[in-house]
């Protein structure tokens, strides 16, 4: 057995133990148990963070279930249960496929800190020689694997400045489990005379994909207080005084420390990465809270994504759209507001069936994408924002999905004689347990071009 902290300290074990988990994790015995999944993730990923105050059961009941920081643990047993599960399908999953790795995670009772078994195969270099120590099977077949071969290429391709090491990997796992693959270069040409896509591809500024910040908008669901851009711009994520209480305020402190993307954006990031593959434009991967105002006085083109509970930066264009977000009553709770409602359109359209809490959400989420004019910039904006995850995927897929965006401005707004610029689409998405069942344009607006 190794300790997880001496294994941490080498990027080469790190890459190996998250291809190990992902195999684990889509495996069978794992397969349509999200909930396990999850948790299997969650702890093994902040074990490798080094941070294992975080993997206590009220600790992991609030950062991964949603539970209420004061919630009853003896009343809702959902860490010790899931817990439990995970135990039970690791110890199928290596009766079934123990042969084939040299890796081995357990979960012991009584704790949430995965124990790593790794037994080297005969060609493989022993940790107790010069440099690191490397798997070299796994490496090889780790390399091989064609979805992630394909985004390597694109990351050398066009020269991602990404903001931390472990948003790649986690990017190169995550877009591995999510069957990421290359558009074809018909495909890519199309994308090439098609908006938003047609100007930024073409422009010679850099690209700037600013991931959301999760866990800024799991604070504000905890406290119930939607903190403002300036707040957020100025490092204030937390509200003083009164509002909450002393525990509370120390426990989000805490929570907030370090950074991370949420995992909706990686499979995103990945899709349009693709797209700017054959070019030398240049894209850097930033994350919501490292970003500045400063950052966006410049002439490169910048795509935000998610809500803004998750990147309040998305406020700095509100004035340039005609759907806006807005709050009701509780921070977690998004609806979208029609600034300029035009024939047969709501004033406000509000999401049914929530995206927080264990369950995977049921109902119908809304989701706008908007494509405008950096204020005083030579640069775009291209916003992809849902009123919850699914949203925010839609959105995305839309916009990589040449006929369906190709379609849906064909039929925007008004003034067809004049070039379409400046646009914004409202997106309807009907949700089944977590996965959307159809999406639908309800609205598409030409925006005044600023």
């Amino acid at each position: 057995m190794i300790q997880i902290t001496k294994l941490a300290r080498d990027p080469a074990h790190v890459n190996l133990l998250r291809a190990h988990l992902e195999q684990v994790i889509q495996g069978n015995v794992f397969g349509g148990c999200p909930r396990s999944q999850q948790f299997l993730r969650h702890v093994v990923e902040k074990s490798i963070a080094g941070d294992f105050d975080s993997l206590k059961e009220r600790v992991i009941g609030v950062e991964l279930f949603h539970r209420s920081p004061s919630y009853n643990k003896g009343e809702d047993a959902i860490v010790r249960v899931t817990a439990s599960d995970v135990r039970k399908r690791l110890s199928q999953h290596y009766t079934e496929h123990g042969e084939e790795s040299e890796l081995r995670i357990d979960i012991p009772p009584g704790s949430y800190i995965p124990e790593i078994t790794w037994t080297p195969s005969k060609g493989s270099t022993s940790s107790s020689g010069r440099g690191a120590a490397t798997n070299s099977e796994s490496v090889k077949a780790l390399q091989s694997a064609p979805r992630l071969r394909a985004i390597m290429k694109s990351v050398f391709y066009t020269k991602l400045a990404f903001f931390s090491i472990p948003l790649v990997l986690s990017l190169f796992a995550f877009s591995f489990w999510a069957g990421y693959s290359v558009h074809k270069s018909e495909a890519l040409r199309t994308y090439r005379t098609l908006l938003p896509w047609s100007a930024i591809l073409s422009s010679a500024g850099e690209l700037q994909i600013v991931a959301s910040d999760p866990d800024f908008a799991s604070e504000q669901d905890i406290t119930k207080h939607v903190i403002t851009l300036s707040d957020y711009a100025n490092g204030k994520y937390v509200p003083d005084g009164p509002v909450i209480s002393p525990e509370i305020r120390d426990f989000c402190l805490r929570y907030l420390r370090g950074t991370r993307a949420a995992e909706i954006d990686l499979p995103i990031v990945a899709s349009i990465v693709s797209l700017t593959k054959p070019s030398t434009k240049r894209v850097a991967i930033r994350s919501a809270r490292l970003m500045r105002t400063s950052d966006f006085q410049s002439d490169s083109d910048f795509i935000l994504l998610g809500s803004p509970i998750a990147n309040p930066w998305l406020e700095m264009f509100d004035p340039q759209l005609d759907f806006r977000f807005i709050y009701t009553g509780e921070s977690s709770l998004q609806s979208i507001e029609n600034v300029h409602p035009r024939e047969n359109e709501l004033k406000v359209y509000t999401p049914q069936g929530s995206g927080f809490g264990t369950k995977p959400p049921t109902g119908v989420a809304f989701a706008i994408v908007a494509f405008v004019q950096n204020p005083r910039q030579s640069g775009h904006v291209l916003i992809l924002a849902g009123t919850g995850a699914e949203g925010t995927r839609a959105a995305s897929q839309l916009v990589i999905g040449t006929s369906d965006l190709a379609s849906a401005l064909r039929n925007c707004g008004d003034s067809q004689n004049e070039p379409l610029r400046d646009f914004e689409i409202l997106l309807r998405v009907n949700m089944m347990a977590g996965s959307p069942t159809n999406t639908d344009v309800v609205a598409c607006h030409r925006l005044p071009f600023k």
